[in-house]
């Protein structure tokens, strides 16, 4: 969760994939630091968990809790794109590679991202 401080600090924007359901499209999380007249940081998560909508500002001085909160959604089993392409990888190291829109090989991504997840805190 630092690595995410530091970089929204340095004037960076955190993103990353996001998507509950695996039929749906893939949606974007990001979080980073708004200046124009008083200071906040902005998180958009497509999904209810963060709030109605999936935007909250918080205060500057809410920093951390902005990124725990951000950190906790987008790195948790329930956003199917954590562990996916980690997944991915690991198939393609043994030769195996496939298009996720082929239900077979997407089927098999998702076990073996099921795999990755046991060794996980999520």
């Amino acid at each position: 969760m630092e690595d995410i401080k530091k970089i929204i600090l340095s004037g960076g924007i955190v993103k990353f994939p996001y998507k509950e359901e695996k039929k749906e499209w893939v949606g974007e999380a990001y979080i980073f630091i708004y200046i124009h007249y008083k200071i906040k940081i902005v998180v958009n998560i497509p999904t209810i968990k963060l709030c109605p909508g999936g935007y909250k500002d918080y205060a500057f001085s809410e920093i951390d809790e902005a990124v725990k909160n951000f950190a906790n959604i987008v790195y948790h089993k329930d956003n199917l794109m954590y562990k996916l392409q980690e997944a991915e990888i690991a198939l393609g190291l043994d030769g195996k590679f496939g298009d996720l829109d082929d239900e077979k090989f997407c089927d098999l991504v998702f076990k073996k991202r099921e795999e990755l997840l046991k060794g996980s805190v999520v």
